[in-house]
């Protein structure tokens, strides 16, 4: 046998083999579109600086997500210390002071009538006691308007919180 003449070799034609079919113990691979079948360059090759570029893209939008979210958070937490001590200002105001200063208004009254203070004592109570109610009006105005900055960026009511309860009391 010359240089001209091959041996033949005992598999089926070319056009009888079909892709993923096994010839002998070499597997026909499939295209380079087919999931199967190796990849020989291609698009694939081409499209791997964008798919890294959107890789890279979506790790960014995650990192900048995550820090939005932690800002949201510091937030929400500066506003309830905020309200927290909102209330607690309104509470004092309302359950210590106002009483006491309500308490010396009517003694000084009293006095007053009876000609024991001036007109000056009577009507420095009287500031004194409307200064303290002016201030606790606008402490609960501050927490109210708190509550509802609260509520707004969580999307949740703060009804049954004891923040809402504590400024239905006038």
């Amino acid at each position: 046998q010359g240089a001209g003449h091959r041996r033949k070799v005992d598999t089926p034609a070319r056009d009888h083999v079909h892709p993923g079919q096994h010839v002998g113990e070499v597997r026909v691979p499939r295209g380079p579109g087919c999931r199967d079948g190796p990849r020989l360059g291609g698009p694939g090759r081409r499209a791997a600086p964008a798919i890294a570029e959107a890789d890279a893209l979506r790790e960014l939008a995650d990192v900048e997500r995550d820090a939005a979210r932690l800002e949201a958070r510091t937030r929400l937490y500066g506003l309830y210390e905020q309200l927290r001590q909102a209330i607690r200002e309104t509470d004092t105001l309302r359950g210590d002071v106002q009483p006491q200063l309500d308490e010396a208004l009517r003694a000084t009254k009293y006095a007053y009538e009876r000609g024991r203070y001036g007109y000056l004592e009577l009507v420095d109570a009287q500031g004194a006691f409307l200064e303290a109610r002016g201030a606790a009006i606008t402490s609960a105005s501050t927490a109210q308007q708190l509550v509802t900055e609260i509520e707004r960026l969580t999307g949740e009511p703060l009804a049954d919180a004891p923040a809402a309860k504590a400024l239905e009391n006038p």
